[in-house]
């Protein structure tokens, strides 16, 4: 199956696959939510995008007092 959400619209199903695991399978909420259970893996290792990373980190620059 592909995925067919971006990985911006990704992340919070991610989220709610890793707050639920206990009561389902990940492979069926991946299926029933048409995520890719490699993606969510993947999301697993390193959750928190580059972009995202350096957005904070750009952030922090010009909030920094020069």
């Amino acid at each position: 199956m592909a995925n067919r959400k971006s990985s911006g619209k990704a992340r919070p199903i991610y989220e709610f696959i890793e707050a639920n695991q206990h009561c389902h399978s990940v492979d069926m909420m991946c299926r029933v939510l048409e995520v890719a259970r490699s993606g969510y893996y993947a999301w697993l290792q390193k959750p928190v995008s580059n972009r995202a990373q350096e957005d904070a980190r750009l952030l922090r620059l010009i909030r920094k007092p020069g």
